[in-house]
């Protein structure tokens, strides 16, 4: 694992937008267009093939992407948008206020028609303010999410909710093939699952995780972006927050880059992850934005946004542009420092073919079987409280049983050696037992049989309090 720290980055960058000096002089984007259709600007969203962009905030508006003109006003508030891949809908979600409590919530979620801002569907499912919207590359699928209980997996042929995943969370994504959707939350961990059987695929441990996830282009690598404590960072004299971005392979969960950012305790406001999925864009509560090569952790831009807080950001699809909603309801497209030589291709988003509904024939244990499945839940306690395992096998195990070796490489987790799953049945379950911890602990617990690949899942032991 590669890990970056970039301490105070004003005064440390070197960037294709700016050479920093110890002064902290500004470097100026290569605006190309800049508009202010709204007063307050809180989201922003581009299609797939590029031809609609859209941002929200007091009100929602779709803006040509070549002059940055209004095309359509839609007169609803709107703190979370995303854009179709063909650019004809817009989901965006509403916060309301409760009033027998005066907690803010998002229970309203709306559906648009780009011709002409016509509402298309209503959605009140969630009770809480969604965060998050994101729809599938294969444009079947929405992804909802919000502050506090649940994710939710909508069916756009319906216009119904699939399933609801008992998790919080504040970014959501899908796969390039529409095959798994990612929840990236304040939890600490993002969680992959299956858009048809929704049972949860992989977990990954970005620590912090509030505002950002996203897949590179093959599918290969989970990108994150979060604020955390910053005595957790790296620097226990840290005060306040600090970013990271983080990268995974997917296939073994493997952390392959780490960039922890401090700047005075700032706090992550936006994300975008650009076309081709070597650099990560990031903008802090310093009226500027980051743009980190994601290979080596180098800080190669560093925009003034001049007087406001940048709220939403995003790459276009050809990777020629960067643009960005202010919280002053600015709308700026700016030139991609880092632009390709000639304009990104989208590939077009491959076609999931029907899952197969013919029922298996009864299963027949013929011998030992692969492992499948190792969950742990809760997946982050604090210490001295214990947390529920169990293993799954791809079939009944045989006459006597299959015996499944557990470990733990958490010092303040502990597993039994073994458990038995027993002859005929598929699963058994174990108990996570954990112990005082005065900081954070994070490990794995690992799962193994004589058959197959063995299985692994994060486990978190949380000081009390903490």
């Amino acid at each position: 694992m590669k890990q970056y720290k970039n301490v105070n980055a004003v005064g440390l960058a070197i960037g294709v937008m700016l050479v920093a000096s110890a002064a902290g002089a500004q470097g100026v984007p290569d605006i190309i267009w800049q508009q202010q259709p709204l007063s307050a600007g809180s989201s922003i969203g581009i299609s797939r093939d590029g031809t609609t962009l859209v941002a929200s905030g007091n009100a929602i508006v779709a803006l040509d992407p070549d002059t940055g003109a209004t095309q359509l006003s839609i007169p609803d508030k709107a703190e979370a948008i995303a854009v179709s891949p063909a650019g004809d809908v817009i989901a965006a979600a509403q916060v309301t206020q409760a009033p027998d409590t005066g907690w803010w919530t998002a229970s309203l979620m709306r559906l648009y028609d780009t011709g002409d801002g016509s509402v298309r569907e209503t959605m009140n499912e969630h009770k809480w303010q969604v965060w998050a919207l994101a729809f599938s590359p294969d444009a079947k699928k929405l992804a909802s999410g919000d502050m506090m209980a649940e994710m939710k997996l909508w069916d756009l042929a319906t216009d119904s909710v699939l399933y609801s995943f008992p998790i919080q969370n504040s970014s959501v994504t899908f796969s390039p093939d529409s095959i798994f959707v990612v929840s990236n939350g304040q939890n600490s961990y993002a969680r992959m699952y299956s858009t048809s059987t929704y049972k949860l695929k992989n977990s990954f441990f970005p620590w912090a995780g509030d505002r950002g996830v996203a897949f590179t282009p093959d599918g290969s690598k989970l990108v994150t972006s979060g604020t955390m404590p910053a005595q957790y960072a790296g620097n226990p004299s840290w005060g306040g927050s600090a970013v990271t971005i983080k990268v995974f392979r997917i296939s073994d969960r493997t952390l392959l880059t780490n960039i922890i950012i401090y700047e005075g305790g700032q706090q992550l406001r936006a994300f975008a992850l650009s076309a081709d999925g070597n650099y990560a864009a990031v903008s802090l509560y310093s009226d500027q934005i980051r743009i980190y090569r994601l290979s080596d952790g180098a800080l190669v831009a560093l925009y003034d946004a001049a007087t406001a807080d940048v709220n939403g950001l995003t790459f276009t699809p050809d990777g020629m542009g960067l643009v960005y909603v202010r919280a002053d309801g600015v709308v700026i497209m700016a030139r991609n420092p880092m632009a390709p030589a000639t304009p990104y291709v989208v590939a077009e988003a491959p076609l999931v073919p029907a899952p197969v509904t013919t029922p298996p024939p009864p299963p027949v244990a013929t011998g030992p079987q692969a492992l499948t499945e190792l969950m742990v839940s809760p997946e982050a306690v604090v210490g001295g409280q214990s947390a529920g395992g169990s293993v799954k096998l791809a079939g009944p195990a045989p006459d006597g049983g299959q015996v499944v070796t557990l470990a733990s490489t958490n010092s303040a987790a502990r597993v039994p050696a073994s458990v038995t799953v027993p002859a005929g049945a598929t699963s058994q379950t174990f108990t996570v037992t954990t112990s005082s911890v005065s900081a954070p602990q994070e490990g794995l617990i690992r799962a193994n049989t004589t058959t197959g690949e063995p299985r692994e899942t994060g486990f978190k032991v949380l000081p009390s309090g903490g």
